[in-house]
Order: structure tokens, then C-alpha cells, then sequence
């Protein structure tokens, strides 16, 4: 039998950050021999994650490490067809946790499964809202504080400042550069999270 016309199992995954406000989350669609280090790298583009902190899944009261090779396990990640996971099931992947408290947790859950389906359609973002904390952002909390303050009338009036001061070219760009995410941070385009998603796909295949 050709590759073409292989069968799938696949997953419906809604995947919302905790302790956002308006919620932060993603709806994806994951073929079920994906690996949990394989979910760890779709989250971590989806939600504009690195590798630079802790992060674990938590399925049933049990601990799995998102990476376990890397962080020196002899085994490796389990795929997701392993778990027989149910509709709708939740579990959680907690991105930093220092001193055991995750500072980022984001719940899973399982809202469908499917036994066939089309291959473009095996691995994909279909929804989501609001844009991922900008990397400066250490913590709920402080996110939420910035979207308060970031108002686009405060924006607008900040670089209307610069510009009424005599910034210069160069300052005005650094200035966007550190505002521009706050400009677009309620917005979602699935374009582009599919676009991130392409190189994990092909690797997952």
C-alpha cells in the first residue's frame, strides 16, 4: 500500500494558557503517534516558547518529562497513542517550574478523535486567540499587567512623544521593536501558526 493511501489516527487538542485574560489558546490537529517531546515543540511554537526552562507534561497524576533524552533519560517520549486518551480528557504541560511551581501551565484538552483522516489535514492549527506573552513577560501576572498599561492609545501617545521630542530615526525603530508586539497582542492568524508548524511536520512524518 502506498504511503498516499495510509489511514491515520489523529487527535483534536485544545490547548489554552492558564491565567491569561482574555485566554490565550490554540486549537490543534495532531496525528496520534506524535511523541509527548513532539506536543512539547508544537506548543513551544504555537505559544512562542524556547528550550531555555524546565517544562513537563502532567497525564493522570504522573509526571513526564517533554524532552526526556535531552534531559538525560535513557527512554524516550512516549507517543500519544500510548495514553488511549478519551474525548474530553484533560492533562497539562507546564513550561517553567522552578522549585516544582509552574509559572506558565497550560491545559490540554482532548476534544476529539479520529480514526481517518485527510493528510493535509493530519497536523495543523485550525483556531486559536490572542497572541503569546513577548518574551520579556515573566509571569502571568506581569502579562496581564502589560496588556493593561499597553493600551493602543497609550502606544500611540508614546511614540507621538518621541516624535514631538526630535527622537531620532534610530530610537524611534528601537522603540517599535519593543512595542510592535503590544500592538497585535489580541490578534491570532492561523497562516502564520501553520507556517511555524511546517518544518515539525515534515519531521513527524
Amino acid at each position: 500500500m502506498s504511503q498516499d493511501n495510509l489511514s491515520f489516527s489523529s487527535y483534536q487538542l485544545r490547548i489554552l494558557l492558564r491565567r491569561t485574560s482574555p485566554h490565550v489558546w490554540r486549537r490543534i490537529v495532531i496525528p496520534s503517534h506524535f511523541t509527548l517531546t513532539q506536543l512539547h515543540q508544537t506548543i513551544g511554537l504555537l505559544f512562542g516558547w524556547s528550550n531555555a526552562h524546565p517544562s513537563h507534561f502532567v497525564v493522570r497524576g504522573k509526571s513526564f518529562a517533554a524532552d526526556p533524552i535531552a534531559a538525560g533519560e535513557a527512554v524516550g517520549s512516549p507517543p500519544l497513542s500510548e495514553f488511549q486518551f478519551y474525548a474530553r480528557e484533560r492533562f497539562l504541560y507546564d513550561y517553567r517550574f522552578e522549585l516544582q511551581s509552574p509559572v506558565w501551565r497550560h491545559e490540554i484538552r482532548v476534544e476529539k478523535t479520529a480514526s481517518r483522516q485527510a493528510r493535509g489535514d493530519l497536523f495543523r492549527c485550525i483556531a486559536g486567540a490572542g497572541s503569546p506573552p513577548p518574551p520579556p513577560v515573566a509571569s502571568p501576572q506581569e502579562f496581564q499587567q502589560m496588556q493593561e498599561l499597553f493600551t493602543s492609545g497609550y502606544l500611540l501617545h508614546r511614540l507621538a512623544d518621541l516624535v514631538d521630542g526630535g527622537a531620532s530615526e534610530q530610537r524611534l525603530a528601537s522603540e517599535l521593536r519593543y512595542l510592535r508586539p503590544w500592538l497585535t497582542v489580541g490578534e491570532f492568524r492561523s497562516g502564520e501558526a501553520n507556517r511555524q508548524l511546517q518544518g515539525l511536520n515534515g519531521a513527524g512524518q
